[in-house]
């Protein structure tokens, strides 16, 4: 998987994964986007990451390089 990038992003709804959870106004998450996907990766653990469909996001805003 390729490189990792800042991003907020906006969820449809309310995503429970693993006992993470996704929903609404999520900010400085490590994303990257591939096909019909998006994946985050945790920060916590960063071998772990969580895909989600495009379905349920409604926004990723990529966040500026400091």
């Amino acid at each position: 998987m390729g490189d990792f990038i800042i991003a907020t992003v906006v969820f449809r709804e309310r995503i429970t994964v693993a006992g993470m959870n996704f929903s609404g106004e999520m900010h400085h998450l490590l994303v990257r986007m591939e096909d019909a996907w998006v994946h985050v990766r945790s920060e916590a653990n960063p071998s772990t990451v969580y895909s989600f469909p495009l379905y349920v996001i409604a926004c990723v805003v990529w966040e500026p390089e400091s």
